[in-house]
């Protein structure tokens, strides 16, 4: 009985970290196209992924300028990574803000799988 009660309690885990990625995915992008800053409201939020669980989250962007710089894009996330917590903070509505990790893909680069888009 503890095995099944358990297995089942992974696959709920793993549903909800789903949807919080999901969730996660469409605050940043709102928040980074409002947040004033002409670099980050031209970037896609592509994936977010737990690293390595949902209380810290990858989040990988990609401009949608070709000329747009990734090194540059990070320091200007990390300017408005407050906003960005806060932002995100009031979209999911849960106990703790996950931490996030920002990575950025070069421009015409392939979309990674996103675990909030696919099946488990």
């Amino acid at each position: 009985m503890g095995r099944h009660t358990k297995s089942r309690s992974t696959g709920s885990d793993r549903r909800k970290t789903l949807q919080l990625c999901r969730q996660v995915q469409r605050a940043l992008n709102y928040a980074l196209g409002e947040c004033g800053d002409d670099l980050l409201t031209g970037l896609y939020v592509m994936s977010i992924e737990p690293a390595p669980s949902a209380s810290r989250l990858l989040v990988t962007v990609q401009p949608l300028d070709e000329g747009a710089d990734p090194i540059d894009i990070l320091q200007h996330v990390g300017f408005v990574m407050g906003q960005l917590r806060s932002d995100v903070a009031a979209s999911i509505h849960r106990k703790k803000v996950p931490e996030l990790m920002f990575h950025c893909e070069p421009f015409g680069s392939e979309s990674p799988k996103n675990d909030g888009d696919g099946d488990a």
